[in-house]
């Protein structure tokens, strides 16, 4: 899931959690209210719904509900 969507999202108030193996690839989406998690498992916990984008291997939003 490209940067984009998951700014549209954050910017409609939903909560969204990010990963990345690298977390400074998520920092402007932290900057707007996203919680970076250190590993994949961590956000599905808390997560009702889990979104990943496999074309860019970029991040995972989680967004729980």
């Amino acid at each position: 899931m490209k940067k984009s969507f998951a700014s549209s999202l954050l910017s409609r108030g939903y909560n969204v959690h990010v990963y990345n193996r690298t977390k400074e690839k998520t920092q402007s989406l932290i900057e707007k209210g996203a919680v970076f998690h250190s590993t994949s498992r961590d956000p599905a916990l808390v997560a009702d719904l889990v979104m990943t984008s496999l074309t860019f291997l970029f991040f995972t939003v989680f967004l729980p509900f």
